[in-house]
């Protein structure tokens, strides 16, 4: 031992020799991390408070009925946590489009709020034009309902199909006139459409991913 610490401070060459007070004393124990996990520990912490609470021998009696009622409260809705708080209408059509083939009519509008289309309002109207941005989807929307003949169809076909659609509520009345009838009945006649006419299947609107 160094020189330098005092007699009293030394240790004794014997413990037999030290006083019982001042052997030092190690205890050794084992911990598992499940006894004493985040979830164990709040448990634990939860069962003392509401015990506490139960035992307790003063106190105003409606505050402590009201603090137990917050401690044992359980969500009544926990699964609907574990849905997504958004969810586009183009999920929703994945979740549920097991078609491979043609156009369920029926699927298309129920995606639209009250099962038929919105008026333009009528400002809009008043013009007598619609915007680019409109006549693509509207274009788009005849397009991806075409039917696909392997002979064809004719132009007075064409013009059955669009009323239908207009019948149906998937265009609007007024939208006939701006339906591009030419560029159409050029696809149609083309050697693509003839391609996808004679496939075995023809899947539409389906996702790339």
């Amino acid at each position: 031992q160094s020189a330098s610490i005092p007699d009293d401070l030394k240790f004794e060459k014997d413990i037999a020799q030290v006083e019982d007070s001042s052997r030092p004393n190690v205890n050794i124990s084992i911990i598992y991390f499940e006894d004493v996990s985040t979830e164990t520990i709040l448990d634990n912490n939860e069962y003392r408070s509401v015990n506490q609470l139960e035992t307790m021998q003063n106190g105003n009696e409606d505050v402590k009925a009201q603090i137990k009622h917050q401690l044992d409260y359980q969500y009544p809705y926990v699964n609907d946590t574990k849905k997504p708080s958004k969810q586009s209408v183009s999920e929703l059509k994945r979740q549920y489009e097991t078609e491979e083939s043609g156009t369920s009519y029926e699927r298309v509008r129920q995606y639209r709020i009250g099962f038929s289309t919105y008026e333009r309002p009528k400002f809009l109207s008043e013009q007598g034009k619609r915007k680019a941005n409109e006549i693509g989807t509207l274009m788009h929307t005849v397009m991806q309902h075409l039917p696909f003949k392997k002979e064809r169809i004719s132009e007075v076909e064409l013009h059955q199909y669009i009323d239908g659609l207009i019948d149906k509520h998937i265009i609007e009345a007024d939208a006939k006139k701006d339906i591009r009838m030419d560029e159409i009945m050029t696809f149609i006649n083309s050697e693509l459409y003839s391609i996808i006419a004679e496939a075995e299947q023809v899947y539409r609107e389906l996702p790339f991913v």
